[in-house]
């Protein structure tokens, strides 16, 4: 089986919504030249792909591209961590609904991934219980920090402990809104700034104890892992000469690589040859990202293509994502590599 665990959904009744005038959700449709387009009111910007809501087009698109299952997630754009809670809830709501309706609809396709609005812990853990005993998802995306506030805050300790007693795996995307000051030319508030903040959400949760305080809990991260695979090496170096990396008493971080999962979406070959062999192929995962246009457009053809082993092939592919969105009677049983 072919999963794609990183693709991207907008609720149709989002889209039906902010066609009109002064939406609640602070977005608007506008059209550019002969496509339709999302402008939120925060400054994001980006065309409105079809295959986002239409499930038509989803499946062509996955057809075409030889992906037969995928994981469903909302895009980020839709987080909403800006908003009132009140307002943020409703968008996680109607999202997780439509999700699991898509679910239902072709559950020989897609699995869901829930969403939270995350400003508010209370509002996110009763949520992440409804998404879990109401929705049957074991799995949640949620931004890589909440309007800057990282997850080493004291405030998420009892949400992430809440999703490992849920059994709950959380699939972390980089988020923003607006511009990110240096990072504001050539698309480096994406191509830079998406990276780091991947990098700052692993350190965070190592640092901050989280896994620590969590040692069941199973983590993935958007893009490869941003920056953090090719760095790893610098913060054990500075956690063995430094006193800073050690204040919450944590292991050296080297130590939790085995709660860690990785996507594909590195776009080389040799990244990911040293993705697969660094990370191990137990915690690799065929990822598109899709609709976005920073997706992989051909996510089969390149993982096949990247000179993996057949066996590591098995387990990008398809074994990995299976084994844990519980799809299916995978081969691959998902361990740890230390």
């Amino acid at each position: 089986m072919n999963f794609d665990m990183h693709s991207h959904f907008i609720p149709r009744e989002f889209v039906e919504v902010i066609k009109q005038s002064d939406s609640k959700w602070q977005a608007k449709l506008v059209q550019k030249g002969e496509e339709p387009w999302i402008v939120h009111d925060q400054g994001y910007t980006y065309p409105l792909v079809p295959g986002f809501h239409d499930t038509g087009a989803r499946l062509a698109d996955m057809a075409r591209t030889k992906v037969e299952m995928s994981a469903v997630s909302v895009s980020p754009t839709l987080f909403y961590y800006w908003a009132e809670p009140k307002l943020a809830l409703d968008i996680a709501k109607m999202t997780n609904d439509a999700i699991h309706g898509l679910t239902k609809e072709r559950p020989d396709k897609f699995v869901g991934m829930g969403t939270l609005p995350m400003q508010d812990i209370e509002l996110a853990k009763q949520e992440l219980r409804r998404c879990v005993r109401d929705l049957g998802f074991r799995s949640i995306q949620i931004g890589s920090n909440v309007e800057g506030v990282q997850f080493d805050d004291p405030k998420f300790r009892s949400f992430f402990k809440e999703c490992e007693e849920l059994g709950v795996f959380i699939l972390f995307h980089p988020y923003y809104v607006g511009a990110k000051g240096m990072f504001g030319k050539y698309y480096l508030t994406n191509l830079y700034g998406n990276p780091l903040d991947t990098a700052m959400v692993i350190a965070s949760l190592i640092f901050g104890g989280v896994l620590d305080h969590c040692p069941k809990l199973k983590v993935a991260f958007t893009h490869g892992g941003g920056f953090f695979p090719y760095q790893l090496g610098r913060l054990k170096h500075g956690y063995e000469v430094r006193s800073e990396p050690k204040v919450n008493g944590v292991k050296s971080p080297e130590k939790y690589l085995h709660q860690l999962y990785f996507d594909t979406i590195v776009f080389m070959d040799k990244q990911l040859r040293f993705l697969v062999d660094w990370a191990g192929p137990d915690h690799v995962m065929m990822g598109t990202d899709y609709a976005f246009d920073m997706g992989e457009f051909k996510p089969v053809d390149f993982v096949t293509g990247a000179g993996l082993t057949p066996a590591q092939l098995q387990a990008v592919l398809g074994d990995n994502a299976a084994g844990i969105f519980g799809v299916g009677a995978s081969k691959a049983t998902v361990s740890s590599r230390r």
